[in-house]
């Protein structure tokens, strides 16, 4: 397997991450002066405010990028093993993680929380239980909608192979939403974009090459559009 990383992205996201946390720390402590020493309730709760959207995106950055292994680094660990026909591409492409080769092309959604994970589909919402209300407000990032960011991701890809294609048959966009967290029980079986654990992403692959979705002129036309680094 081909892995093609934009390197310099990685480390100014890294470092967008440490800033945003460090600067969220400063402006509770600005909260914590306004709310003791000012007694004043407006500009304590504003403070606060741009500390917790602050503190958001250092948690989103911050699991992306200032763990060890980062995100892209335990995506391409857990595909190893796959040959030489697929390409993994991390931040090159306008979606942070792609998957090209036998098995089609594949959207990599990550999601990062732990706690029990589940989705409704009669109310097409996804549930999270086991974590306190604390963290998930300050230690961790949202769950959110990750089939409808999936969606909007396969949107953006399919408007790239316009480009490609010009006219002719482009092969089919999929997308998988896998949980990173080792703490995360997943229960999605209804999920309208398949959702699992990390772990198990490198099998559901190799379940999709035996399908053959996508042609040997498709997969060249592709290769030949996308980046393929140093």
């Amino acid at each position: 397997m081909k892995i093609i990383t934009n390197d310099k992205l990685v480390k100014r996201y890294r470092t967008f991450g440490n800033i945003s946390l460090i600067v969220s720390l400063v402006v509770i402590g600005v909260g914590f002066y306004f709310l003791v020493k000012e007694n004043s309730l407006l500009w304590g709760a504003v403070t606060m405010s741009v500390s917790f959207i602050l503190s958001q995106v250092g948690i989103f950055f911050g699991n992306r990028f200032g763990v060890h292994p980062q995100l892209h680094e335990q995506v391409s660990q857990e595909l190893k093993g796959l040959d030489n026909h697929f390409q993994l591409f991390h931040y090159n492409t306008s979606v942070p993680h792609l998957l090209v080769g036998p098995a089609g092309v594949w959207i990599l959604v990550p999601v990062t929380v732990k706690g029990k994970i589940s989705y409704d589909s009669t109310k097409n919402r996804w549930h999270q239980k086991g974590v306190n209300l604390f963290v998930r407000l300050f230690m961790q990032e949202s769950l959110g909608r990750p089939d409808l960011e999936a969606a909007s991701a396969i949107k953006d890809i399919e408007k790239e192979f316009i480009k490609v294609y010009k006219g002719q048959k482009a092969p089919q966009v999929n997308a998988l939403i896998f949980f990173t967290n080792p703490k995360a029980e997943v229960s999605a079986a209804d999920s309208p974009i398949p959702a699992f654990p990390i772990r198990k992403m490198k099998d559901f692959i190799r379940q999709k090459t035996k399908a053959n979705p996508i042609t040997e002129e498709q997969l060249t036309q592709l290769s030949a559009f996308l980046p393929q680094g140093d």
